[in-house]
């Protein structure tokens, strides 16, 4: 997964449960951060599967084996450099592709005006998968006018077993195209 932990919106705890939650489930998970600003306060210490990178060719020269090799490549909202990412991981990856966009409402938004700075609307289509926090009728419209494969809420309201459960489920379906009962 690549992400910034220190969500802006306040969603790092629910993604670190998730993260726990999908390893106690067995699963192999590596999170990939953006190396903070030398301007920013670093105020926390790294979990043992998070990797910092300090670019974009970094992450490349770096990770590119694992994120060629993952089953599951998720690239979070709002990260620095992430229309640039994303490009990077729906050419290389050869397992599901996500986007977790913790506003699906206001990414539409953007897009309607042109592109979202960390979502331009030709990489919408490009992931496998769009998972959004928020839900509601911008999945929808993600799907029929912007052409995202498929689209599905991912709320955090659940308890993390449920959230691993859906997250599961939508990888499943992506992967096989076919949709569980």
């Amino acid at each position: 997964m690549l992400g910034n932990s220190a969500h802006r919106n306040g969603f790092a705890a629910t993604h670190q449960n998730l993260l726990r939650e999908l390893e106690a489930r067995g699963h192999n998970l590596l999170f990939l951060e953006r190396a903070p600003d030398e301007r920013r306060k670093k105020s926390r210490t790294l979990k043992p599967k998070t990797r910092v990178y300090r670019s974009v060719a970094e992450l490349k020269s770096r990770y590119a084996p694992r994120v060629r090799d993952a089953h599951v490549v998720i690239v979070g909202s709002y990260i620095r450099d992430g229309a640039d990412v994303g490009k990077w991981v729906t050419r290389v990856a050869n397992g599901v592709t996500a986007f977790y966009d913790n506003d699906a409402s206001d990414t539409v938004s953007q897009l309607e005006r042109g592109d979202a700075g960390h979502l331009p609307r030709a990489l919408v289509p490009k992931y496998d998968l769009y998972l959004s926090v928020t839900g509601g009728p911008a999945l929808e419209i993600l799907q029929r006018e912007y052409r995202s494969p498929m689209a599905r809420e991912l709320n955090p309201r659940e308890d993390a077993a449920h959230h691993a459960a859906q997250l599961e489920r939508y990888v499943h379906e992506a992967r096989t195209g076919q949709l569980l009962a």
